[in-house]
């Protein structure tokens, strides 16, 4: 079983009520940048995003009150500053000596996240896209009515100067 714990793909914490990483398995000291001896007693906030702090310490406070698990994304940093995207799963459990502590699951999910941000910025490239063609479409269809236009005022200029030749054509005749 300390196989399976060490070298699971997604990094497992043990956390104290206060917020101290009390134990880690190899990946989740690899995700954060430090040695699994290094790691114990640090701050698991200090390996979080400062404006992700209130996310991670309100999901603390729901599982404290509900006792329900809590899943949610935040951004963390490893030790050397290195920012990525990680999905946390945190239960209370019992710890020692009857103190309750968090265990957390967490996964690197900045692959996930990049994805996500190229298909969003994709999208938006594709939604002002589809406004130029319509506006182009638009311009099309004026310009189509202008050329209809053009043309009736073609064929109406030319069949009034048709008209009109005829009648100048009698009024030379007449002159005559």
């Amino acid at each position: 079983y300390v196989d399976l714990y060490d070298l699971a793909p997604v990094g497992y914490c043990r956390v104290s009520e206060h917020g101290l990483i009390l134990e880690a398995n190899l990946t989740a000291a690899t995700l954060l940048g430090l040695g699994r001896r290094d790691l114990i007693k640090q701050p698991l906030s200090g390996f979080i995003v400062t404006a992700d702090h209130g996310s991670y310490y309100s999901r603390r406070k729901q599982i404290i009150e509900n006792g329900v698990r809590q899943a949610w994304e935040l951004r963390m940093v490893t030790h050397n500053g290195t920012p990525f995207w990680a999905h946390l799963r945190a239960t209370l459990a019992p710890g020692e000596g009857g103190v309750p502590d968090y265990r957390i699951v967490m996964s690197d999910i900045t692959e996930r996240k990049q994805a996500e941000e190229a298909q969003r910025l994709a999208a938006a490239q594709l939604a002002e896209k589809i406004e130029e063609l319509q506006r182009m479409q638009a311009r099309l269809v004026e310009s189509g009515r202008l050329l209809a236009m053009g043309q009736m005022a073609v064929g109406v200029a030319h069949d009034f100067n048709n008209a009109l030749m005829k009648v100048l054509g009698q009024a030379q005749l007449m002159r005559l």
